[in-house]
């Protein structure tokens, strides 16, 4: 095949313009990026520049793609170059187009029009990036300030994936996620360098705690023997809140307490399960009832039709009996129901 002079400087104008060495290993070589590029291409020069065979050979062809598109079979050289960039065309005169083909071990992608493409190229919906002599790259990638990978075969990494036992998480669009992210119905948070965080997390003044699969918690967690609660929300919950209809009490740091607790001058008992007591209750040799919202009562109250005095400390006093209904004369007459002072059932 000849070489022509003015498409490799056609080239390299081509590549300095388009900026696509950026991110390429570039070798201290004496030669310029076009004669590189175009000696790359044609296997005329090795991986520092150096001449190695001017002879045109036949590159070996394989039909096996490294990634999904179907190859299209090529059985003979045929390297060209035109004013818009690289072709190859087969012995039988057909130029490639819309396909993979490997030559000489290397993969290349040939467009519609039959060029082989460079940079980020987009193929149905999979996302390459190819070197700006056609080769596939892998690996890491950054661009406009966000991080994507490319496998082994060449495809852009979607959704999560797996780099040496640290697991991350890449967005429709490839870029790697950080923070917050939804995958179904579980959250997950991705740290700053795009790894999944697991265990307590402190965020914006509020605490979580991630599994250790990295789902967000909600509901209960028992951990050294003490017990958490977290919101639907995921933040772990702090003070008096409602579970189920029934109130329970968490410390500053989210620990679930028990016993006696006062808030807004009223009091309640939380029991070893840690929720709030209702009904009588018994300690300390003294009786106490608390009502359906847990709050312990004073004074009269009655109780399946019984009266009790509970004084101000909530105590039930037995000694205070309930007072006799004064009578209205003008009222009609009816029977006066008997008025028994209660005490609390025996436990």
């Amino acid at each position: 095949m000849r070489k022509n002079t003015k498409a490799i400087l056609f080239l390299g104008m081509l590549v300095s313009a388009s900026g696509l060495f950026t991110g390429c290993q570039v070798h201290d070589i004496a030669m310029s990026e076009s004669e590189y590029i175009a000696k790359a291409i044609l296997g005329t020069a090795d991986s520092q520049g150096n001449k190695t065979n001017t002879a045109q050979t036949t590159p070996t062809i394989t039909t096996t793609p490294a990634a999904t598109p179907t190859p299209v079979t090529v059985t003979g050289p045929g390297w060209s170059m035109d004013d818009t960039g690289w072709r190859y065309t087969g012995e039988d005169g057909v130029i490639a187009t819309a396909a993979w083909l490997q030559i000489d071990g290397i993969w290349y992608y040939f467009n519609d029009s039959g060029y082989m493409q460079t940079g980020w190229t987009q193929i149905g919906a999979d996302t390459y990036n190819l070197s700006v002599t056609g080769r596939i790259q892998t690996g890491w990638f950054t661009r406009d300030n966000r991080k994507y990978f490319f496998q082994e075969n060449g495809l852009m990494a979607k959704g999560w994936l797996n780099l040496d036992n640290i697991w991350y998480y890449f967005n429709p669009d490839g870029s790697m996620a950080t923070g917050w992210i939804q995958d179904g119905e579980s959250w997950y948070y991705m740290y700053y360098d795009g790894s999944l965080y697991t265990g307590w997390l402190n965020l914006d003044d509020s605490s979580y705690y991630l599994n250790d699969d990295g789902v967000m918690r909600t509901g209960w967690l028992k951990q050294d023997g003490i017990y958490y609660y977290f919101n639907q929300n995921g933040t772990m919950a702090t003070g008096m809140i409602t579970v189920d209809n029934r109130k329970y009490l968490f410390d500053d740091a989210g620990a679930m307490l028990t016993g006696w607790f006062q808030s807004q001058n009223k009091w309640y008992y939380f029991d070893n399960d840690g929720r709030a007591h209702i009904g009588w209750l018994q300690t300390d040799n003294q009786w106490y009832y608390f009502d359906n919202n847990g709050v312990m009562c004073r004074g009269w109250i009655t109780v399946n039709g019984l009266s009790y005095f509970l004084t101000d400390s909530g105590a039930y006093d037995p000694n205070v009996v309930p007072p006799t209904p004064t009578p209205d004369p003008n009222a009609v007459l009816t029977p006066t129901p008997t008025v028994t002072a209660a005490v609390p059932p025996t436990t």
